[in-house]
C-alpha cells in the first residue's frame, strides 16, 4: 500500500478503532499472554487492550520532577535492551536489575497492576 499512513488518534469514519480491537482481539490476546507482563506500549495504546489475566509491570519516567512524554519511547526501548541483555524472563529478575541513566522511585499498585516510576539520571 504505497503512502500509507494511520496517525495516532487518527479517525476512522464509521469504527471505533479502539473498540474494534478490543472487541476482536482481547480473547486471542488473553489466551497469548503468561502470568507475567513487561509492557511498554505507550499510554496511547493502553485502551486497545486490557491485560486482565496476567501481572502487569508498566512504566512512567520522570525528569526534573516533569512526566517525560516525547522521549518516553527512547526510555523504553532503553528498558528493552537491558532486559535483552540480561535475559530478563520475569518480573522478580527485571526488579534486581541496574539499569543505566534510570532510577527506581516509586511503584503504584493498583489490581493486576504495578507502575514502576524511573527517573531519569543525567
Amino acid at each position: 500500500m504505497p503512502d500509507y499512513k494511520y496517525k495516532q488518534g487518527a479517525k476512522l469514519p464509521n469504527i471505533n478503532v479502539e473498540k474494534f480491537y478490543l472487541e476482536n482481539f482481547s480473547d486471542s490476546l488473553d489466551e497469548f499472554v503468561g502470568e507475567e507482563v513487561i509492557d511498554l506500549r505507550a499510554g496511547f495504546y493502553e485502551k486497545f487492550y486490557k491485560v486482565k489475566k496476567a501481572n502487569v509491570l508498566t512504566f512512567k519516567f520522570i525528569k526534573d520532577g516533569k512526566v517525560v512524554s516525547h522521549w518516553a519511547k527512547f526510555y523504553r526501548g532503553k528498558l528493552l535492551q537491558e532486559i535483552a541483555k540480561n535475559d530478563i524472563k520475569n518480573h522478580s529478575e527485571f526488579m534486581q536489575m541496574q539499569i543505566p541513566g534510570l532510577k527506581l522511585e516509586e511503584i503504584q499498585e493498583k489490581k493486576n497492576v504495578k507502575l514502576l516510576i524511573m527517573s531519569i539520571e543525567d
